[in-house]
Formats: structure tokens, C-alpha cells, sequence
């Protein structure tokens, strides 16, 4: 889903129009509008000028206020002069608003506008992708942490019987160094580091138990298998315990 990110400035004729056309041209999940708490119902020519010689330019910009584009969601509105960030209004929904300023070129020489192309690119654009995944992390985070933490961990006896009742599976993250070490004869076995290639190869119909030796990988592991969607929870006591109470006699615990 694309981030919809709101310009403003006064005259939405230099520094917003700019701001907006670079942003739908560099950033590729969002998407930009502009407009002006006074606009001046004109784009300056040279904002024009610059952003068509570094071809960016789309005749679908054009000065507005933000009645015409009222009616748009907007997950993050940036103010780029002091006079918006002073008047910006009080959005529908609760909007996260933030102010990075720079100069007015209008009036100007061309060079002025030359300059402002290159600052909104190299200050604005990296704060603005930083602004968007923070707020992405923390709908991650709202999602992979379980409210109920029985949704997190498993111990052995749990997931025992998940495995033999055929609601589980077992995913060993070790490195293929440690596979050749000591294996186990069930479960997957893909490499904490080789997830992101082989999720592909995990069932969507089971709980996902993650396990490594102990339980650090396999808590980071829960973490990222969670935020692709998938039921998953962490071996609390890890591989070696599980060995060890599936030592000798007590393999038949499990079906294999």
C-alpha cells in the first residue's frame, strides 16, 4: 500500500510543488500532493524549469489550497515553511505532522531554485523515508507482539503434542556448520540467515516452532516469520533440551 504524504507550504508555487514532484519521482511506495494555505493559483516558472530539466516535471501539477484535496487520507503531512507549519490546519483524523523548512527561492534567480531542487532532495526525501518506516515499525511491532504471550513460546511438552497431533511444525534455524554436527531426523531445516529466500517452504495450516540451541535465534526468528504472517512461536527450553528429553527410551514420545 502506497504512504499518501501532503506538501504544504504558502503559495504552493516553488518549495511544495518541488517537494511533491520529487517525492513520486524517487520514492516508490508514496505517493505526494502539494498544496498552499494562501496559494498563489500559479507554479513559479523556474520551479517549472528545474524539476524539467532533471525530469520530473508532470503537467498534472498545479497551485491549489487544501479543499481540493481534502477528501484524501493522508498518512503524513510535512510542512516546508514557517507559515504552514504556523497555520496548518487540524486534519479529520489524527495525522502525524512534521516541519522541515527551507528557504523561499521565489524571486530569485534560477540558481536559487537549483539550490532548493537539491536541498528538498538531500534533506527532505531521506527524513521523510525515515519518518514513513518508523511508523511501519511500529505497526510491525503492534502486529508480532502477541496481547497474549501464550502466543509467543512454547515449551517441549506443549509442542510435542502440537507436533504428533499434526498442528505443528518443527523449523531448526541452525547454521548447516551445526546441522552437520548433530542432526535431527524431523522437522525443516533452513538457516535463520536463509529464511527470507525459502518462506515459500513453510506450511501456512500449522503452528510454526522455531528453534535453534537455546532461544535468542529463535525469538528473532518468531519475530520476522510473525511480521510475514505466519503462526509462529518460539522453542522456550531449545534443541538441546528438546534432545534431551527425547533421549533413549523417550524418542517414542514423538512420531517421526
Amino acid at each position: 500500500m502506497l504512504n499518501k504524504v501532503l506538501i504544504m507550504c504558502t503559495g504552493n508555487s516553488c518549495r511544495s510543488i518541488i517537494a511533491e514532484a520529487l517525492i513520486n519521482t524517487y520514492l516508490s511506495d508514496v505517493i505526494a500532493y502539494s498544496c498552499g494555505v494562501n496559494p498563489s493559483g500559479k507554479i513559479n516558472p523556474n520551479a517549472q524549469k528545474v524539476l524539467e530539466q532533471n525530469n520530473c516535471w508532470d503537467n498534472k501539477y498545479y497551485s491549489k489550497d487544501l479543499d481540493a484535496i481534502l477528501d484524501i487520507d493522508f498518512d503524513l503531512v510535512v510542512t516546508v515553511c514557517d507559515n504552514a507549519k504556523e497555520t496548518c490546519p487540524v486534519f479529520p483524523k489524527a495525522t502525524k505532522v512534521i516541519h522541515i523548512g527551507f528557504e523561499d527561492p521565489d524571486g530569485k534567480e534560477f540558481d536559487a531554485f537549483v539550490d532548493t531542487y537539491n536541498d528538498i532532495k538531500t534533506i527532505l526525501l531521506p527524513k521523510l523515508k525515515n519518518n514513513l518506516q518508523g511508523d511501519k515499525m511500529d505497526d510491525i511491532i503492534r502486529e508480532v507482539i502477541p496481547k497474549n504471550m501464550s502466543k509467543l513460546k512454547i515449551n517441549i511438552d506443549e509442542f510435542i503434542e502440537l507436533y504428533n497431533s499434526g498442528k505443528a511444525e518443527l523449523l531448526d534455524i541452525r547454521a548447516d556448520f551445526e546441522q552437520k554436527v548433530w542432526q535431527l531426523n524431523f522437522g525443516l531445516k533452513i538457516a535463520a540467515n536463509e529464511l527470507p529466500d525459502n518462506l515459500d517452504k513453510l506450511p501456512k495450516d500449522k503452528i510454526i516452532v522455531v528453534a535453534c540451541p537455546g532461544s535468542d535465534r529463535s525469538n528473532m526468528a518468531r519475530f520476522y516469520l510473525a511480521s510475514k504472517g505466519f503462526d509462529v512461536r518460539y522453542l522456550s527450553d531449545g534443541l538441546i533440551e528438546l534432545m534431551g528429553k527425547l533421549r533413549g527410551g523417550k524418542a517414542k514420545l514423538i512420531n517421526v
